[in-house]
């Protein structure tokens, strides 16, 4: 067939452009429409009813655009069609509505949020469908006079939302903006990660592709990988990627290797701030080192937060309190457990997807995502002495009120030693972050307390140095190795923003790296230092 012949015959080549990209776009849905097997399979035990149902409609429509490409200059039924939506406004703007209804379900948490999930090329193709037809709705026949105003009020609404869209991108270039990155939000591959630190220092970056605030990860063949997991500490957003406490461990060991480990590699897992019951999970911990394959980690756990537990139950508690004072397990503890640890794995597990993506990069969505988690389901927390110490769970460092918190931890460890770190031969090391209140920085000098009243600052390191000893996991006391090296009051206070209260400054990972280096790696430290290492 002569192609000029071919070209000859094409007489409206943008009606058939259109028809052409539609099917492509449907071809794309069915890449993991076919592939992708339901929650619930019951149709040949591969799909359920609504979803065999739906490949049914979808096949159907895929067949009967394709079919359009035997008249590719018969535009008669389109420009029939959309006249027809125009002329009638609220049949028009039904059709406009059902695709924002359809494209919501998609960021909206639900049921069918976990459905698009597996389905990224469907999303692609309905997102890109419903731009192509808000724009011939919008804009067709613009210069006929008999066609109803309202579409043009519609096209200027559009407008208006891509305006506010670019004040809110711009006001972010400069830390203006108040739609941050929740530090409770797992963050998915290439999301944007927008923040703003204590000082007024603004992060605009985008996750590697497994979803970390790190860089790419080498994950090299028969190489010696080390995980640092933790929360907000480690996640880094107030500092730069290259500043993370474990990039600098990562050189550390990499330059000195003094353990002669294979392609050693260094880095770092910045989870959700979500408490003790995530850090010490065997389910998050074990997921993580299955996909990722690390022979040691190194858990970060912040005396200030990990600790805390709640008063009663909720969806995002482990462990809560009866009204006698006992210390019960969530009936839905398993549920909670399984989906935080699917929110930690984006990367890994779920790879791309789009709604999160977008989610992450447009400022309008994240606004609507706020609007939609006004509803703080978090119960209230354990209630915390004040008297001493200015901290939101001091009752950790009063004797008479930490076995509580200390049976959680117990627990944690227990099941976390017993189901991944010693089965599967790896070496598990655990780093306290101390937490230092107001009261404390009102000291100075290298003769510093950590006793104010009946309150010991160091009282949780050393409950957690015992717990350790007694799983045979390995241990850094922070609090201990601070003391040790004759750090003064202003040394520490560098080390956090927020004039001591925040997270890590870059002088704090180097600071962290350094100590965890020295015990673990180099093993220049001894237990006076607060290092206890495992054999």
């Amino acid at each position: 067939m002569d192609i000029n012949t071919l070209e000859e015959k094409i007489e409206k080549p943008g009606y058939l452009l259109l028809v052409v990209i539609i099917l492509m776009l449907l071809i794309i849905g069915w890449v993991n429409l076919i592939s992708v097997e339901s929650e619930t399979p019951v149709v040949f035990n591969w799909f359920s009813i609504p979803q065999f149902t739906f490949i049914i409609f979808y096949t159907l429509l895929t067949l009967r655009w394709a079919w359009l490409l035997r008249w590719p200059n018969d535009d008669a039924w389109f420009n029939k069609w959309i006249t027809t939506l125009q002329d009638r406004p609220l049949a028009g703007l039904a059709v406009v509505g059902l695709f924002l209804v359809v494209i919501a379900s998609s960021f909206i948490p639900s049921g069918l949020q976990d459905i698009w999930l597996f389905h990224p090329a469907l999303q692609v193709t309905l997102l890109i469908s419903f731009l192509i037809f808000f724009v011939i709705i919008t804009t067709y026949r613009r210069s006929d006079s008999s066609r109803p105003r309202v579409w043009r009020f519609v096209a200027y609404t559009g407008i208006g939302i891509l305006v506010l869209e670019a004040i809110f991108q711009f006001a972010s270039i400069f830390g203006m903006s108040p739609l941050t990155t929740n530090l409770a939000e797992a963050v998915g591959p290439y999301d944007r990660i927008y923040y703003v630190n204590e000082e007024g220092t603004v992060t605009n970056a985008l996750a590697n592709q497994y979803g970390w605030y790190y860089p790419e990860l080498r994950l090299e063949e028969d190489s010696h990988r080390i995980a640092v997991l933790g929360d907000a500490f480690v996640k880094g957003y107030g500092t730069t990627i290259e500043d993370n406490l474990g990039v600098k461990l990562d050189q550390m060991v990499v330059e000195n290797n003094p353990k002669n480990y294979q392609n050693p590699e260094v880095f770092s897992l910045g989870f959700p701030d979500l408490d003790t019951g995530l850090f010490l999970s065997e389910t998050t911990v074990g997921y993580n080192q299955e996909n990722y394959d690390f022979q040691d980690v190194l858990i970060f756990f912040d005396l200030s937060d990990d600790f805390q537990t709640v008063t009663e139950p909720s969806d995002e508690a482990f462990y809560y309190y009866e009204e006698d004072g006992e210390l019960v397990l969530h009936d839905d503890s398993w549920h909670f457990r399984h989906d935080a640890a699917h929110g930690t794995l984006w990367g890994t597990s779920d790879g791309f997807k789009p709604n999160r993506f977008l989610n992450s990069q447009l400022m309008l969505l994240r606004l609507g995502k706020r609007a939609f988690e006004l509803n703080d389901s978090t119960a209230a927390k354990v209630a915390a002495p004040q008297d001493d110490i200015s901290l939101p769970n001091s009752f950790m460092f009063y004797e008479n009120t930490d076995d509580e918190a200390l049976f959680i931890v117990d627990k944690q460890l227990d099941k976390l030693t017993s189901e991944v770190i010693h089965p599967r031969d790896m070496n598990m090391i655990l780093v306290t972050i101390p937490a230092f209140p107001q009261e404390f920085f009102e000291q100075s000098g290298t003769s510093w307390t950590t006793q104010f009243g009946e309150a010991d600052l160091m009282l949780p390191e050393q409950e957690l140095k015992r717990l350790a000893v007694e799983y045979n996991v390995s241990f850094l006391g922070m609090g201990e190795f601070m003391q040790a090296e004759g750090l003064s009051v202003e040394d520490i206070q560098s080390l956090f923003f927020d004039d001591g209260l925040g997270y890590f400054t870059p002088e704090g990972h180097t600071f962290f790296a350094q100590a965890a280096y020295a015990c673990f790696y180099e093993q220049s430290l001894d237990n006076s230092s607060g290092c206890y290492i495992v054999d």
